[in-house]
């Protein structure tokens, strides 16, 4: 159990952050848009992946793997996240608490998050196990993910309501320590496994069915795999219904 102490600072800096919601329709619009769009999240993330695949490197067949298994650590992140969600005690969001959110119920029909735990952030344990993944590769661009996953992803969220300081904080803790201790056996595995597959040299060996899957891959990273856990659940959903 979380000591009531910690919940009560919790609950202090979600309202000194939250506090300014409400003085500017415009700013609380601009914020709201900078935290829902993809545009502003993933697809960022994205164009720092492809920024490092093509830039110019000395070693550019190591960075590529880094690379490689930066996408694997994603998908691990993800899954992560949601599995803690689902195994933690339940946490209320803070929209759930009326004494402490300032938007009004309309705001509410636009969130669609299936009752979902607010504890950890899945959205931080991805952003940080990312911008940790991108430090170990570039560190200009790992400063610069980090800023991204800190300002951009997580304090908006705090700013609306959606989560609490510590959820992003533990969200954060989680995915640094998974891309500290997954990224070089991720990228041990997957050489092994493109040696043992003759793949090592795939993008230039096939690059017309190298980059396609790649730009698969990296469009469900850019959207949080929203369209792969859809289509996962709806399979679900038809199996449970012809097996019942």
């Amino acid at each position: 159990m979380v000591p009531d102490t910690l919940i009560a600072l919790d609950h202090q800096v979600f309202a000194a952050i939250h506090q300014f919601y409400g003085l500017s329709w415009a700013v609380d619009s601009l914020i709201w848009l900078i935290s829902t769009n993809p545009l502003f999240k993933g697809v960022v993330s994205a164009m720092m992946f492809w920024w490092l695949w093509f830039r110019p490197h000395p070693q550019l067949s190591l960075v590529r793997s880094k690379l490689s298994a930066l996408l694997l650590l994603s998908v691990v992140a993800i899954f992560l996240g949601r599995l803690l969600a689902l195994q933690l005690p339940f946490r209320d969001r803070p929209f759930m608490h009326p004494e402490l959110i300032r938007w009004s119920d309309d705001k509410l029909s636009s969130i669609h998050l299936d009752g979902w735990s607010s504890m950890p952030s899945d959205h931080a344990v991805m952003y940080f196990a990312l911008a940790t993944g991108y430090m170990i590769i570039d560190r200009k661009v790992g400063t610069l993910a980090l800023l991204h996953a800190a300002l951009v992803i997580s304090l908006t969220r705090v700013y609306n309501g959606v989560h609490f300081p510590g959820d992003i904080l533990v969200g954060a803790l989680l995915g640094v320590a998974a891309a500290l201790l997954l990224m070089q056996p991720l990228q041990k595995a997957l050489l092994v496994a493109g040696h043992a597959i003759g793949a090592v040299d795939l993008s230039s060996r096939r690059p017309e069915l190298f980059y396609p899957l790649m730009f698969l891959v990296t469009l469900q990273f850019a959207t949080m795999f929203e369209t792969a856990r859809g289509f996962v659940g709806s399979i679900g959903e038809i199996l449970f219904a012809v097996l019942s």
